[in-house]
């Protein structure tokens, strides 16, 4: 290593995204699951067009095109795949305005099935709700 670069070890170990996390390293996310206020239960049409970044083991879903500054996701996760789905099954869920986290304004629409119990967009793929479009 050149002898002018401060390995992390050297500089404290402080990333500028430990600002971002518990102590425990977990990311600091918004109280009410990341709603900024409280969420309304609804059921999505078969067509409508939703998408999230990152793998389909989350349940966190977004109204298709939704700005990536208004989904105030953790860093990083702009570098995770994007994913597309359309519903093909009535879906109920409960939706609402996104919180304002980790320095981004937040402001668009989070949807989160409301089913008897959490799942995850696998599962919605899995058991007919949804379908992967890209």
């Amino acid at each position: 290593m050149p002898s002018n670069i401060i390995a992390d070890a050297e500089a404290g170990g402080y990333s500028y995204y430990d600002k971002f996390r518990n102590k425990d390293g977990s990311w600091n996310w918004p109280k009410n699951l990341g709603f900024a206020e409280d969420p309304v239960k609804t059921t999505l049409p078969v067509g409508t067009r939703l998408d999230r970044y990152g793998k389909p083991d989350g349940s966190f879903l977004a109204p298709k095109g939704t700005p990536y500054e208004q989904r105030a996701l953790a860093p990083g996760a702009r570098a995770e795949k994007y994913y597309e789905y359309e519903v093909i099954k009535p879906l109920p869920v409960i939706q609402g305005k996104i919180a304002p986290a980790f320095e981004q304004p937040g402001g668009g629409i989070q949807i989160l099935p409301n089913l008897e119990e959490r799942v995850d967009v696998q599962w919605l793929i899995d058991n007919d709700y949804l379908k992967k479009v890209n």
